[in-house]
Order: structure tokens, then sequence, then C-alpha cells
């Protein structure tokens, strides 16, 4: 073989050399231009000029002559050499794009809540110019200071007056259990410490605001006789709320003192401590949203997430039927609802929940309420409400029927044969049930009264002993779904009758059933019994047993049902879920091998940091269902493969809110993937789809904040 002469050796090691120093000295250069910050306009610095460009071109050109010349001399060293600068350009490029979306995404999500608080904004502005965030917000942490002194002095008579009756109701029933204990909650050190508006709805009935609130407080238990501390922190905490306000579309600002001032809104007289629907004094409906705002519900911030109305299957084609029909009325009078049954169980009574519930629920509640064979009854105190949520609504014959989840905690509790109160179980338990609302077919809401759930829907009276049935100044028969929604039965979240509700109330060309002339009260009942039975320990009515079979969701040769069920529907954002139910499917997934290290631990705090829920509630979320072995089962099941594919893009979307996932984070939603049915195929096209929309919705916020900062409303000062 002929051997190659020395200096074609030194020839090519000096190429070589050369092709590597330019190589040292532009491909940063280059590569900090790829990765996406570097390369937007700003301010030249020190020293520079004009000629940088054309340094850096003939640079290049440099570069290029020496590869060549190399490949043409030495294409042994020459042509590897290119690959290999080909192969690092292109990933150069791509990582230089994947970088520019992380950074194009993170900052769209900073900037998302400016700009959604303009919208919303601009929204109320243009039916009541007059409107002012700033006022309004005022006097919504009025309303908040009113009602936690109202609380602590156990005295809701001076902010009743803009209270919803669910909102009410909720209070004195708390209020009344209390002091049944002999205890009194002490709130002190009360500090609001911000308060925004999270979303802004308007239909044809009711302009809705929804306003989260953090603040902080002590918030212990004293003995209601000495004051003496019982339990709870000493220290201030924080918490947060997201309150909604409702306002009929024809209200506006007023120039003077409104609900929550203690004023009606319409005369401007003092509302009676009394709890009245109507002013004595212009005979107005105090609570109707015509002239002012109404607080119609409470929610933990964990258990909130912003809802478009389509989100609620069948809402749309019921409203053919009733155009009055409202969300917040529905969920208003299942709080009521629910609030009387805990009353009622707590009692070991039905008559708190005679009202609200057709007469063979009540028989089967009353059977449920006696004591065992052991002379032990067993329920539930200190009942805290998370959240209420509208399932599905389904019109019939005779009967409309709605399904409306409440996630709800309380304290398993027993009485026993002589009389003695005492814990059934360690610490407090979080539950969900759903809640089936029966009404006769063709009743429609009554936008005047929606929001007095608790009045008689008739003349308006308030409840007397608060365990009749009908109205005793009109004698209107008030708990057989002729007037308002009424209780038929309770179920667990992932019973089969509630996941067929699901998929057939989402059916888009299901056909509405048209109003029937109103029956009267002696209509027949619904056939269908309480799905209640007398229970050995406090549970949710209707949860699955241990070895109950877990639903699942619809094969994926099943048609789907919802406005939209194909895998190409990433140009809308996922349907969301409250922070809490995020976290407690991400528990329970990692929970599936029945142990979770450190690394996942510390994964899980980062996700809640995410999810805006605290380290100590995500420590409780952990332990409470280390100490449920079918907890997982207790979780609200996808009823149809659409259900299943917003979950994990709503997953998706929380984790990729600093644009990229991790490999324990992508781990984890196949994982979750697994558990609904979706392979990690189906997973990971959709957090690549996903991640695709939060980019394209990222360079819409921010361009839309470039124009919002550009108005004279929100341009800095000079």
């Amino acid at each position: 073989m002929r051997t190659p002469r020395p200096d074609r050796f030194r020839g090519a090691i000096f190429s070589l050399l050369v092709t590597c120093l330019l190589l040292a000295g532009t491909l940063p250069a280059v590569f900090a231009r790829a990765g996406g910050g570097e390369g937007f306009p700003g301010s030249p610095g020190p020293g520079s000029g004009g000629g940088g460009s054309g340094s850096d071109s003939e640079a290049f050109f440099y570069l290029l002559w020496h590869l060549l010349d190399l490949a043409y001399h030495y294409p042994l060293i020459g042509i590897p050499l290119i690959i290999l600068l080909i192969i690092a350009a292109a990933y150069g490029a791509f990582e230089g794009r994947e970088r520019y979306v992380d950074y194009t995404i993170r900052r769209g999500t900073q900037a998302q809540p400016q700009v959604e608080q303009a919208r919303a904004v601009a929204r109320l502005r243009q039916r009541d110019p007059a409107w002012n965030q700033t006022a309004f917000l005022g006097r919504v942490r009025q309303a908040f200071l009113a009602i936690q002194h109202g609380w602590a002095k156990a005295d809701l008579g001076t902010a009743q007056a803009f209270l919803s009756d669910g909102v009410y109701d909720r209070f004195q029933i708390l209020l009344r259990e209390l002091a049944e204990a002999g205890l009194r909650n002490r709130v002190t050190d009360v500090r609001v410490v911000d308060t925004a508006i999270r979303q802004v709805d308007s239909d044809d009935h009711y302009d809705t605001i929804h306003v989260a609130i953090r603040a902080t407080a002590i918030d212990c238990l004293v003995s209601a006789t000495t004051g003496q501390w019982v339990e709870g922190p000493t220290t201030p905490e924080m918490f947060e709320e997201v309150w909604t306000f409702l306002r009929r579309p024809s209200a506006r600002t007023l120039a003077r003192p409104g609900l929550i001032e203690g004023f009606c809104p319409n005369c401007s007289a003092p509302v009676e401590m009394a709890r009245v629907a109507i002013c004595a004094a212009c005979q107005s409906y105090l609570r109707s949203g015509e002239h002012d705002w109404v607080l119609a519900v409470i929610t933990q911030a964990s258990e909130w997430a912003p809802r478009p109305a389509t989100a609620v299957p069948g809402l749309t084609a019921y409203r053919q039927l009733d155009p009055g029909f409202h969300l917040q009325h529905l969920e208003d009078r299942a709080s009521v609802v629910f609030w009387r049954h805990a009353l009622a169980e707590r009692l070991g009574d039905v008559g708190p929940l005679r009202k609200y519930a057709l007469d063979p629920f009540l028989a089967g509640f009353a059977l449920r309420l006696q004591p065992g064979e052991d002379g032990t009854r067993h329920f539930f105190t200190r009942c805290a409400v998370g959240g209420v949520r509208a399932k599905a609504i389904l019109p019939g014959e005779p009967f409309d029927r709605v399904f409306v989840e409440i996630a709800w905690s309380g304290r398993p509790t027993e009485r026993r044969r002589d009389g003695r109160t005492v814990a059934a179980g360690p610490g407090t338990r979080r539950l969900r049930n759903v809640f089936v609302l029966v009404r006769r077919h063709g009743v429609t809401t009554p936008t005047r009264t929606s929001l007095d759930s608790a009045h008689c829907p008739n003349c308006g009276a308030p409840e007397q002993t608060g365990q009749e049935f009908a109205c005793p100044y009109c004698d209107t028969v008030l708990n057989d779904g002729s007037q308002d929604w009424v209780l038929e039965r309770l179920l667990g979240v992932n019973d089969t009758e509630v996941l067929n509700a699901i998929r057939q109330a989402g059916q888009p060309n299901r056909p509405a059933s048209r109003p029937a002339p109103r029956s009267g009260p002696d209509t027949a009942a619904p056939t269908a019994q309480p799905g209640l039975s007398p229970e050995p320990t406090p549970a949710p009515p209707a949860a699955m047993p241990p070895d109950a079979t877990r639903p699942s969701p619809t094969g994926p040769s099943e048609t789907t049902t919802g406005s939209d069920s194909s895998l190409d529907s990433s140009d809308r954002p996922p349907t969301p879920l409250p922070s809490l139910d995020i976290l407690e499917w991400l528990v329970a997934t990692m929970l599936a091998d029945g142990v979770i290290d450190e690394k996942e631990m510390a994964l899980l705090h980062d996700m809640g940091r995410r999810l805006g829920v605290s380290e100590a509630r995500v420590l409780e979320t952990v332990a409470a269902h280390q100490a449920e072995p079918h907890g997982f089962d207790r979780l609200p099941v996808p009823a149809t493969p659409f259900e299943a594919r917003e979950m994990l893009r709503s997953m998706a979307a929380m984790a990729l809110a600093d644009g990229r996932l991790t490999d324990k984070e992508m781990a984890l939603l196949i994982s979750f993937g697994r558990k609904v049915a979706l392979s990690p195929l189906d997973v990971n096209l959709l957090v690549k789809m996903e991640r695709q929309r939060l980019f394209q919705e990222a360079r819409r916020i921010l361009q839309e904040q470039k124009k919002l900062l550009d108005t004279p409303d929100h341009r800095p000062p000079a």
C-alpha cells in the first residue's frame, strides 16, 4: 500500500486545527441564537457596533471553505466531520426551537392572569360602564370581613342580607352544631392578603364573577362558656377561597349602599335582621340580583376550576326547555339539600330534610337513621363542603333529573346507646357523593327567587320550623317536585347510573323532550327507591365496596360522547379540573405500588406548588390515601374516553406550565393513562398536542398583553 507523504499529514492536521478553532469561535454564537431567549431584540452591549454581523458571516464562509477543502483533500477526515457538523447543527436547531417553545409557554403562563382579568373587566363594562374593579373588590373585602366577624360572634344578622339560601344554611347549620357541642369558633387577626377576579361569565340571566380571596387568620375552637382554647391553630394560617357573586344583566353599579352594606339596593331602606326575601319598604326581592350582587357560592380554591357553561352535559339542550335555568341556582339548591341532609343525619330525624326530598326517599332515610342492634348510630360531624358541581342534566317524564356531585369532608362519629357521642375513626375523611335531584317536567325556574332556595317559591315566605313539607302561609306542597328541585336519591360518584347519565346527556344529537302540561301534586312519584341502607360505619351512602369492579371508560369501539371526542381537538383548552382532584389522582397513581419514596414525594410537592395546594394539604392527601386501601376506587372515574383524555390533558397542561415535562412527570402521566385505559402512545401524543396548544395560546396571550400595555389605561407613567 502506498504510504502518504509527511507533508500531507501536516496539511491535514493544520486544516483540522483551523476548522476546530473556527468551530469553537462560531458555534457558541450559533447555538446562543438557537436557544430562543437571546434572539429577541434588545439594547446593544457596550462597544457593540454594526460590524458584528459582517465578521460572523466572514467567519462562516471561511469555515465553510476549510471544511470543503478538508473534505476534498482528506475525505476520510473531512466527510465524517461534515456529517457530524450537520447532525450537531440539526440537534442545535431542534433544541433551540424546543427552548424557544419552553420560554414562550413560561412567559404566556405568567401573563395569562393579567390578560384574562382585562378581558373580564371589558365584558362587564360593556353591560355596565360604571362598573369599577377596584370598588367592586373593595366591597368583596368588606363582605368577607363582615362574614368573618359574624361567624366569630355566632350571629350573621348583619351579613345575611347578601347571602343566598345555600350559603346562609351552611353557616347556620354549622353554628348550630358548634353551639350544641358547647363550642365557639374564634377567628382573630383576620387579614385579607389579596383579592383577584378568576372568571367572569355573562348570559341572558346573570352576570357571574368568581373572586379568589387569600387571607390569613387564627381560626380555632374555644369553649362557649369559658373561652378556653379547645383545638385548632394558635398562629395565623393562610387560606384561599373562591367566592361567586351573581347579578342580573339589567343591574347597574350602585351610587349608594347596597346589600353588602345592609341596605335594600332598590330603596336604601335598612334590611331587617330577620331572614326575609322581600323588602318591607318597597316589596322588591332582595336577593333576586336585580339591583345588587348576591353571594351564591363559597368554594375552596383547591376544589374550584374555571368551567364553561357547555362543560355540563345536557345544559344547552335543557335551556331550550327552561330558558331561566342557571347552574348557580341548581348548585345553591343542592347545597341546601346537602346541609339539611347532614343536619338530619346528625340529629337522627328526617325533619330538617322533609321539605327537600321526595316521600319515598324520606321513608328509606328514616329507616337508615335507626340505631343498630347494639344501639349505636353512625353519622358525620364538622362537615365542610369543598365544591358543588353539576355532572349531567336529563329531561324526562314525569321528572327531569340533575346529577350534582358534592365534594365534602366530615369526622366519623357515633352516638352510643347511653347517649355519648364519640369519634368513630381518626381525623377527617374527604368524600364525594352525587345528589340526584328531580323536578316535575315542564316546571321552569323563577329567576326572581332562584337564590332564595329555602323560601317558599310560591309566596316567598321564610321557613317556620324548618321541618314542614308545605308552606304554612299558602299551603303549597314543597317536596313533590312541583315547585323546585328535590332529592330523589344519593349515589356514589362511580355508580353506573351516574356514568350512564353523563354519557346520555352528552350525546350531541339527543332530542330534548318538550314540556308537557304541568302535572299536579297527585302525579305518581318515581318508582326508584332510595339507594341507602343501614351502614355499620359512616361511609358515603353509595360508596363502592372494596371488592367491587371499578368501572372503566367506554372502549375504543364505542361511540364517545361529549362535544368533541377526537384526539385532534388540541385547538381548544382541556376541561379544567379542580386542583385537589388532580392531586388526588396523582397520589393514588403513585400509591399503586403501596409506597411513595422521597423522590416521588418531592415531585408531589412540586406538583402541589403548581396547583396552588399547600404542602400540608399534600401531606394530608397522601396520608388519607395511605390509610384508605381502596382510595383509588373512590375517585370519580371518567365516564367516556373523551373525559379520560380531558383529565390527562388537564394534568399535562398543569405540568407543562414551565414548558417541558421531566422524565418522572412523563412516567407519572403514563401510569395515570394506564389507569384510565390510555396507552403510552396515546399519552405521548396527547402531551405533544397539548404542548403545541399551550405554545400557540401563549403567543396569542403575549400579543394581547402587548396591545393591552399600549392602551392608555395600562401604559406606565413617563
